[in-house]
């Protein structure tokens, strides 16, 4: 037997915490029975039990001797990514906003137009056709601004509800809106069609917002969403609808507006039914990093920022990925309002990178563009390879970025950080 490649251990008091980055594991092992495991990888004569061996088989902490542990780490990928029982559709209504924030990737893009009743009855009739193999449909509404076209996610929505409850098939929806239009009477709409999950973005407090997110003309746009997220709060408690994400893009433009909002959306009575949480604002051009964050010290801000609620040690644990989002998953597609199709939501609008149109789509025609995204294999980089955090990094996060952009991952700050971020997990866990 031998030990895992992903295994890591610390001590706590007398006992060892291991946990691995493949399986995801976590375990306590007594100073005795870990001496046992190193006797067992080492090949000496070891007392370990039957049962001891039998749950560090099951937590991937050992393995046979003649296991290529990157063959399973790959073989894992493969099955993910070229799964069909799940069909993760993103769909723009409209390629239009109401909106004209200065660093969103799509304004150069943003056109007039919405889905016509013809590429919504393509739409449905793509699905119908993958429903005999699916378990699972996941719809995440996109746009442009999605509500500026309320009746085409009406429309479409209660066709797909009705055709996966006759086919037996799950069904999931969330939408992405900038949260301006999302009036009660919008949000009840929503519900009925079951969307479970509202992501919203501010940029901070007003002072900040308003001089970022503004409408065509720079009108201030942050009391009203404010006040839609507080009329979310009273239709909520009645009707058990989860939460809305509230996302903050930050760079450092807007750094010191972080706490302020954050304290905001944590303060009662948005603490109920919001999830906050801060993203970084990426723009290749911005080379030199003179307005933006390097992956690094975004991540150490963002790690700044967490809770320390003891029943929260999600937020540290590490988790084993396979996928990175629709762009390397077989069913994952965007569907601009237009029909076009994209692997990536960057890139929609862009027709250098559209790969088909939902029209006539068929996945043996796909072009270069698709390829890339299915192929991208961070098993052959020699770096990824030889990386203990492989399983959880999978070659350093947006694949656009990556292969569009040139970008260099830094994934320094994993390594460095995986035992500490463990650690507090184990902490968090033992407090609940």
């Amino acid at each position: 037997m031998k030990q895992s490649l992903y295994n890591y251990c610390f001590k706590n008091g007398d006992n060892i915490i291991m946990f691995n980055a493949r399986t995801n594991a976590l375990a306590k092992l007594s100073l005795n029975e870990y001496e046992q495991l190193k006797k067992c990888d080492l090949g000496t004569k070891s007392t370990i039990t039957k049962e001891l061996k039998e749950a560090l088989v099951y937590g991937g902490y050992l393995l046979e001797d003649k296991t290529n542990e990157l063959d399973i780490v790959k073989n894992n990928v493969l099955a993910s990514r070229f799964s069909n029982n799940i069909l993760n559709l993103t769909i723009a209504p409209t390629s239009n906003c109401n909106f004209r924030c200065p660093y969103c990737f799509e304004k150069d893009v943003l056109r007039p137009g919405k889905m016509t009743d013809s590429t919504v009855n393509d739409i449905y009739k793509f699905i119908e056709k993958e429903m005999s193999h699916l378990e699972s449909v996941n719809i995440t509404w996109y746009g442009g601004e999605p509500l500026l076209e309320m009746e085409t996610i009406c429309t479409l929505s209660k066709r797909i509800i009705e055709l996966c409850k006759l086919n037996n098939v799950r069904y999931f929806a969330s939408i992405i809106t900038n949260g301006y239009l999302l009036t009660k009477e919008v949000m009840v709409k929503l519900i009925d069609c079951k969307i479970k999950n509202i992501q919203i973005t501010l940029d901070g407090p007003k002072s900040y917002h308003d001089n970022r997110r503004y409408l065509i003309g720079k009108k201030p746009t942050f009391d009203r969403i404010l006040n839609n997220i507080k009329d979310f709060g009273d239709i909520s408690s009645n009707c058990n609808f989860p939460f809305i994400s509230v996302r903050m893009n930050v760079d450092k433009n807007n750094i010191d507006g972080v706490n302020e909002l954050k304290r905001l959306m944590t303060d009662s009575p948005y603490n109920r039914y919001i999830n906050f949480y801060i993203a970084a604002v990426y723009d290749k051009s911005d080379v030199y990093n003179t307005y933006t964050y390097t992956s690094k010290e975004f991540k150490e801000i963002e790690s700044s920022l967490k809770s320390e609620k003891s029943n929260d040690y999600k937020q540290y644990y590490p988790e084993a990925m396979a996928t990175h989002c629709v762009c390397d998953t077989l069913t994952g597609l965007v569907i601009d309002a237009d029909g076009s199709l994209y692997k990536c939501w960057e890139e929609m609008g862009d027709l250098e990178y559209c790969i088909g149109n939902i029209t006539d789509f068929k996945y043996c025609s796909m072009n270069h563009i698709y390829y890339d995204y299915m192929l991208y294999n961070p098993l052959e980089n020699k770096k990824c390879k030889n990386c203990s955090v492989l399983p959880i990094c999978m070659g350093g996060g947006c694949l656009h970025r990556i292969l569009r952009d040139g970008y260099n991952p830094d994934c320094d700050y994993i390594r460095k950080n995986i035992q500490k971020n463990i650690e507090k997990s184990y902490i968090l866990m033992n407090n609940i």
